[in-house]
């Protein structure tokens, strides 16, 4: 993984409810928070609701780089 920035550590509180959707999803939880936060920090924003099922098609096409019927 290439980073074009610094990074600071932090610690940081999630539910096992959470912390079980993330793993199962096969998310890596920095990579998750970090886009989440430039998302949300970002002046300009685009709002979009996604059903979980499709959520569950992007993520894994994300990570894997794969297809999941």
């Amino acid at each position: 993984m290439s980073i074009d920035r610094e990074l600071k550590r932090i610690s940081l509180f999630i539910g096992e409810n959470q912390s079980k959707a993330i793993n199962d999803w096969g998310l890596n939880l920095s990579w998750l928070v970090r886009d989440l936060l430039d998302d949300f920090v970002k002046e300009k924003k685009i709002v979009l609701k996604v059903s979980v099922q499709k959520l569950e098609k992007i993520a894994f096409k994300k990570v894997e780089g794969g297809k999941k019927s």
